[in-house]
């Protein structure tokens, strides 16, 4: 069985041309976000395509001006996101078109829960045993509650 040869690429200079044009009106236009779709149907090629010229050694150029559009658009997600104040749409791009992922943070177990405990002062409605003197300092029952519900967390 012989198998048919894929057609000649269409890539010609012609195509980095009208890429590094995409590019520049990208640019210079604060609010025209930069889509490899777009870029595709300005060269009527898809996206696979495009990125076949971008891995192209011999094209090198090419992937290099890819790269360029791509953090183009990066930059664009991540102002709008700020901007809008809907995120969103831009994270999900982020996710797909640059790698990024959620991470959950979690408490472990074993870490320890510190508690604090200031002085914000006497308050005449609280009964105190002994009664202070000043408002300086913890008071002693105040301290024996705490250590007795510190017990009681999970170490």
């Amino acid at each position: 069985m012989i198998k048919e040869l894929a057609p000649q690429s269409k890539y010609s200079p012609l195509m980095f041309k009208r890429t590094e044009n995409y590019y520049k009106e990208c640019v210079n236009d604060e609010k025209k976000m930069p889509y490899m779709e777009e870029l595709g149907l300005k060269l009527g090629v898809d996206t696979d395509t495009i990125n076949n010229w971008s891995n192209d050694e011999r094209i090198e150029k090419f992937g290099t001006i890819k790269r360029k559009i791509k953090e183009l658009q990066r930059l664009r997600l991540m102002q709008r996101g700020l901007e809008d104040n809907k995120p969103v749409m831009s994270i999900f791009l982020l996710k797909a078109n640059h790698g990024l992922i959620e991470v959950d943070k979690h408490i472990n177990q074993e870490e320890k829960v510190s508690i604090i405990v200031s002085d914000v002062g006497y308050n005449p409605n609280k009964n105190y045993s002994p009664k202070p003197e000043s408002s300086s300092g913890v008071f002693t029952e105040d301290i024996k509650r705490l250590e007795e519900e510190k017990k009681t967390l999970p170490s």
